[in-house]
């Protein structure tokens, strides 16, 4: 029976990054075919429909720069209604300049430099028994 758990979590999870992933695709194949050379990830944000408060906060946190140059990064990309469901904040207080350190905090521990694939997680977490471990920027 915990076998059977292990197994229906790694599907179950597999299924919820397909899900994540098929508009990240989507997104960064306009992205591409509209500005061949620059598929940031500053630019996918942007013309993304989703996620326009990522974009504010990235900006907000002064890691527009890294991440519209530097990379690869694979971003755990909250979406706008995500922020909006925020457990005791919200998106205003973040924002604030004096939370900025904080706000930067946050952000680098959703983003893992390297691309990572839905495969190479739901692999980890097979392998891991339902967990796997990245080493966030």
């Amino acid at each position: 029976m915990k076998n059977l758990t292990k197994v229906f979590s790694c599907a179950l999870f597999f299924v919820f990054l397909s899900t994540i992933a098929q508009e990240t695709v989507s997104t960064s194949t306009s992205t591409y075919n509209k500005a061949h050379s620059n598929k940031s990830i500053v630019n996918s944000t942007a013309t993304s429909k989703n996620h326009q408060t990522l974009l504010a906060v990235m900006k907000a946190a002064d890691l527009e720069d890294l991440l519209d140059h530097a990379g690869p990064f694979t971003v755990f990309a909250p979406s706008d209604l995500a922020f909006a469901n925020l457990a005791g904040r919200s998106v205003e207080e973040l924002l604030d300049p004096k939370n900025r350190k904080e706000l930067r905090d946050l952000l680098t521990y959703h983003i893992v430099a390297g691309q990572i694939t839905a495969s190479k997680i739901l692999k980890a977490m097979c392998r891991g028994e339902g967990k796997a471990t990245f080493t966030t920027i």
